[in-house]
């Protein structure tokens, strides 16, 4: 039997709890309802009834179609399973709840979502879904898709997308088609709703009786977004035809942007072959990441076409946030756990003399992992920077470099020769420091045992670069080799932990809090096949990344970002390689183009907004045929 003082102190908690959701359902009135989001509780650039962005041209016709090169192959159309080879362009089959603008850096707009309504404190988002909005079969999009798509893979997915939103506490199917995510008391990731904005959102119709964890190239997936899969033959190609009936051909984003009836990806066995269909009109356009290549195998004089001006190869400046291109450890080995070990395996890798015999001398040394842009660490920490560094000193005494209050980190150069002897000797006296001498030109701990070490990738074009690095490790008497593993070992490899070092490349971002997170946390280290498979965990890295995510102003966010690239470099987690601050394009006549050089603001890429132009096109094989 319940007692007066239980019943009363019942009523008392109901009381309360009343006056709580009151109030909570006043806060969620209250909340502002907006088309867009800005990271910053800023303004947009665009308005709400805007008719187009001006980076693109809306009059551009959907006509023709665009023929692109792939190299190697496909066994999977599942995106959401991270195992298979997907295919490419599976992304042209789906819309985000949110999506961002070309030449605006803080500000999502709605795409699926019609409006976004938030708290100031951001403690939860709710997505009202357009009207229009329509999968490919015709039904509608619902909050219900929504939900289905988070829950399926947080139930069903890989165990990466679930870690990567922990934060949310639960997911409401609200009325007027509105999806209400609301997150946990201690999440301070300000990001959040921009990271769920930016979601593929899958039809539960499709979906909801299939494992996302199956292999599959037998059924067609579908979506809402602009293009649907036409046909494919395993491992040769797939095609992607514009729809029709595309629901947002009217809304600003697709006016000027999904310009071509046909997309067809070609697969080829190498990137030999690859560069031959470039020239001989099989493919319709190549960016070419090769610097000797780009060089030797595109000569006007050899090839007509490029002399003529039929074929057209030129370089358009990328002034651009680079990503980050390196070789990473496996941080969970016992033998990189010394920064003194990981500073002098990267001073073996002689970077000018692979510029100069690779590169001819055309890439700029990667100092950074937030090269060329606002956010990368430069010369001695001053202002909030250094006051952020002084703070995560005092809070984790020991844990943070003394270098990172120096000038910040570059590799010393060399002449360029392959005679690296000062920085081979530089990396001897770092390894005698961690308890490693050279005894009978093998580098040994104090028990005698060499210092062995293995770098994998399976591109291979990197034995040109990773032998002579072997070399220059041997020298230091380490026993070290190179192997070249196909696709399929190199990502077990890396999901199962099991190498030394391989060369991997990641993308940077001007926000880059959720991007750290995926990268740098220790939460997703510790996480068996997560993205962040080199093991490190930092409570240093994870309090920049929480301040990342919680900065409420640009500035903050500049700087937050400056101190945490600076205690990056100064770990020596990668050894940082190359970028090249130019797009290399290769692309037959017969596109309509915008010049986007001349906005300071654009950050988007070189073809962005291209169509294929009729009367080039009908008038290019009789100018090919012509030469």
């Amino acid at each position: 039997m319940t007692s007066l003082f239980q019943r009363s102190t019942l009523a008392v908690a109901a009381f309360g709890l009343t006056i709580a959701s009151a109030a909570r359902a006043q806060d969620d009135a209250d909340a502002p309802i907006q088309y867009f989001i800005n990271k910053f509780d800023g303004e947009a650039k665009y308005p709400a009834d805007l008719e187009n962005y001006p980076y693109l041209n809306p009059e551009a016709p959907i006509y023709g179609e665009y023929v692109s090169g792939v190299r190697g192959g496909f066994n999977d159309f599942n995106s959401l399973n991270g195992r298979g080879d997907d295919a490419s362009g599976l992304g042209l089959l789906s819309d985000s709840l949110l999506g961002g603008a070309a030449d605006e850096l803080d500000t999502s707009y709605g795409v699926l979502a019609e409006s976004i309504q938030m708290p100031k404190d951001r403690a939860w988002v709710t997505f009202k879904i357009r009207d229009e909005a329509r999968w490919a079969n015709g039904t509608p999009v619902t909050a219900e898709d929504v939900k289905f798509t988070f829950d399926f893979q947080f139930e069903k997915g890989w165990p990466g997308f679930k870690d990567a939103y922990a934060m949310i506490e639960s997911i409401e199917v609200l009325d007027g088609n509105r999806v209400k995510f609301s997150f946990t008391e201690d999440n301070s990731d300000r990001n959040v709703p921009f990271t769920i904005g930016g979601e593929t959102i899958i039809p539960r119709y499709f979906w909801e009786d299939l494992d996302p964890q199956e292999i599959f190239l037998d059924i067609y997936p579908e979506g809402s977004g602009e293009y649907r899969i036409k046909e494919h033959k395993d491992e040769d190609y797939i095609v992607y035809e514009r729809r029709a009936d595309y629901w947002g051909n009217d809304f600003p984003w697709a006016k000027g942007s999904a310009n071509f009836q046909t997309i067809r990806y070609r697969y080829y066995n190498d990137v030999t072959t690859l560069r031959n269909a470039i020239k001989v009109g099989e493919i319709d356009m190549r960016a070419e990441n090769q610097m000797k290549a780009w060089v030797n195998d595109y000569k006007a004089e050899d090839i007509p076409a490029i002399a003529e001006g039929v074929l057209v190869k030129k370089e358009f400046d990328d002034n651009n946030i680079q990503n980050t291109q390196a070789m990473f450890f496996n941080l969970q080995r016992e033998k990189f756990q010394d920064r003194r070990v990981r500073e002098a395996i990267g001073l073996a890798f002689d970077f000018e003399f692979t510029n100069k015999q690779l590169f001819y001398g055309r890439y700029i040394r990667q100092n950074s992992h937030l090269e060329n842009s606002q956010l990368e660490a430069t010369g001695v920490a001053s202002g909030r920077e250094l006051e952020i560094l002084q703070e995560l000193d005092a809070k984790y005494p020991g844990q943070l470099p003394e270098t990172v209050f120096g000038a910040q980190y570059a590799y010393p150069e060399t002449d360029g020769t392959g005679n690296n002897r000062d920085n081979l000797r530089a990396a001897l006296d770092l390894f005698s420091q961690a308890g490693w001498n050279l005894e009978d030109g093998k580098l040994v701990d104090a028990d005698g045992e060499q210092f062995a070490l293995e770098i994998i990738d399976s591109s291979p074009d990197s034995e040109r670069y990773i032998l002579p690095w072997v070399e220059n490790l041997e020298r230091l008497g380490i026993a070290a080799e190179f192997r070249l593993l196909d696709p399929t070992q190199w990502i077990e490899k890396i999901r199962s932990r099991d190498f030394d070092m391989t060369d991997y490349v990641y993308r940077a971002s001007y926000t880059p809090g959720t991007q750290m997170r995926y990268y740098w946390s220790s939460e997703l280290a510790a996480t068996p096949g997560s993205i962040a498979f080199h093991g490190y965990e930092s409570d240093v890295l994870d309090d920049l990344i929480a301040r990342l995510t919680m900065a409420d102003n640009r500035e903050e966010l500049n700087q937050v970002a400056k101190a945490l690239d600076r205690v990056l470099t100064s770990e020596h987690l990668v050894v940082l390689e190359w970028y090249y601050n130019k797009s290399r394009m290769l692309y037959w006549d017969k596109f309509g183009t915008i010049d986007h050089s001349d906005d300071e603001d654009f950050l988007g890429g070189p073809t962005t907004g291209w169509w294929i132009d009729e009367a080039l096109d009908i008038t290019l094989d009789a100018r090919r045929d012509a030469l």
